[in-house]
């Protein structure tokens, strides 16, 4: 059958098609019996899929049987609840099935962004740090072509915001212009150490993250998470740089890698107790929100112009 893709679905119109999972959600208990949620996509788009079944066993062997990273074959229909669309499953005329049998052209997203221009952005950034010592030790990531390789390809999350090859870069990129305005408002803060932290930040997701149909955790990624993955890559850097790098720039460093997230329960180790750290969180968070409503604003609105967006309520698109 054609491929119907995430863009082009309406609601109350059947689907058929083949999807990637993006994110399982957990097994939930309804009045009809059990459901569970998996957010699928396409390169046009994602999507939820809710599969609505009846007992707890039955429906816990289908949900145990997916996982992030695969590609499935979906029957089902698009319905709209609470002004966000999405993909009703309900068996037995409703069915959620793993398949080997997909384009994967039609799945893998990309950013629209050139990857050689922002390659080319990237390191002019770095030729640009004044700080000699900062520069150094991005100088010795980046100078590398294989690790360039796999930064430029890295996704900037499996779901949510720039979760496609390019999005790391793409989503750096746009904290580094952030960073630069934030920093001729407020010329004390540290320029250099700002614009390192927007690069530094997320490059442990090379190797939280692997590229395939969708955007899927490795095993080491889901085992020590990117803040320590990332954090653990620069450290060994530093060490190796040696004699430049002061226990007090060493410090900074490393802890806007370790804070970036905000807050404890977000997954920071620690909160932010630096202005340039405290700077890059807010940066990452909103350049990472924004992304976030604008892919689903540019995604259609209800006729009422009322928009539910995931983690962020409802937004007016009218």
């Amino acid at each position: 059958m054609p491929k119907q893709f995430v863009r082009d679905l309406k609601p109350d119109i059947p689907v058929e098609s083949c999807f990637a999972v993006e994110e399982r959600k957990a097994l939930k208990q309804y009045r009809g019996g059990y459901f569970f949620t998996l957010r699928v996509g396409d390169r046009t788009g994602s999507i939820d899929l809710k599969y609505w079944g009846g007992g707890e066993a039955e429906v816990g062997r289908k949900y145990r049987s997916l996982a992030g990273g695969d590609v499935v074959r979906v029957a089902g229909r698009a319905s709209e609840y609470g002004g966000v669309l999405e993909i009703a499953v309900n068996p037995p005329s409703g069915s959620v099935e793993k398949t080997g049998s997909y384009d994967i052209a039609d799945l893998q997203k990309a950013s629209p962004r050139d990857v050689g221009k922002m390659k080319a952005e990237l390191k002019g950034v770095i030729e640009g740090v004044g700080d000699a010592r900062v520069r150094l030790l991005l100088k010795d990531f980046f100078d590398d072509a294989e690790f360039l390789e796999e930064y430029a390809r890295a996704p900037a999350a499996a779901s949510r915001h720039h979760n496609y090859a390019g999005g790391l870069l793409e989503h750096v990129l746009s904290m580094v212009r952030m960073a630069e305005c934030v920093a001729d408002i407020h010329p004390g803060l540290d320029r250099d150490l700002l614009v390192a932290g927007c690069i530094l930040h997320d490059i442990g997701k090379v190797a939280e993250y692997e590229i395939g149909p969708a955007v899927a955790y490795t095993d080491e990624g889901r085992l020590l998470g990117h803040i320590s993955i990332g954090h653990k890559m620069v450290a060994e850097r530093i060490a190796r740089l040696g004699e430049p790098f002061q226990d007090a720039l060493r410090r900074k460093i490393l802890h806007m890698i370790l804070s970036h997230h905000g807050r404890l329960e977000w997954g920071s180790p620690v909160p932010p107790r630096i202005p340039e750290a405290m700077a890059l969180h807010r940066i990452d968070e909103t350049d990472a929100t924004l992304k976030h409503v604008l892919d689903a604003v540019a995604g259609g609105a209800p006729e009422d112009g009322w928009l539910r967006t995931r983690d962020r309520g409802y937004v007016f698109t009218g």
